[in-house]
């Protein structure tokens, strides 16, 4: 299950949850992996963006398309239900960086890269230009960086799937519903 929230700052609000009320059991919520972010973003697609080859103003938000970020929903949702993976704001991903393509040498199912000393970073953001917002494009940031073009979303997964690295620098702000990236 994705869930999405507001971008920036702001209060995050969760909109487009998928009927799931409680976390189950077993399960929990965390960012995703890179693999699982481009998957969830290309929606069955092989194309540059989920919606086709190109990016224009009025299917994403970046470049100067608005010039600020924009409410989550503003642009169409791909195939599989899932607004704004292309622009607004780069969007954490639970995988580490160390600044190289760092992929594993094989085929691997949902890997998970635990070295280096940043996060990646998908999606492209807002004053982006469209080819660094592609399904494949990714960039890393130190887990210590604040900007307001960075955002995130989170998977509810199953405990026993991929080993948590811990995202030490995010702080928590102690009012609900509210996050500081």
């Amino acid at each position: 299950f994705f869930f999405q929230a507001e971008d920036g700052i702001r209060d995050y609000k969760v909109t487009g949850v998928q009927t799931c009320a409680l976390p189950i059991l077993g399960w929990v919520y965390r960012l995703p992996t890179e693999a699982e972010w481009e998957y969830a973003c290309r929606a069955g697609t092989s194309t540059e963006y989920s919606m086709g080859t190109t990016l224009s103003c009025p299917v994403a938000n970046y470049s100067t398309c608005v010039g600020q970020t924009a409410t989550v929903g503003s642009y169409a949702a791909n195939a599989f239900g899932l607004y704004d993976m292309h622009g607004n704001v780069a969007e954490w991903c639970l995988d580490a960086w160390d600044g190289s393509a760092n992929y594993l040498a094989t085929a691997a199912t949902d890997p998970l890269v635990t070295t280096g000393t940043t996060r990646i970073l998908r999606g492209g953001a807002l004053g982006y230009q469209s080819y660094a917002c592609r399904s494949a494009t990714r960039s890393g940031l130190a887990p210590s960086s604040t900007s307001v073009s960075c955002g995130f979303r989170v998977v509810l997964a199953p405990a026993f799937g991929p080993v948590v690295v811990p995202l030490a620098n995010f702080v928590a702000i102690p009012q609900i519903g509210r996050a500081h990236v």
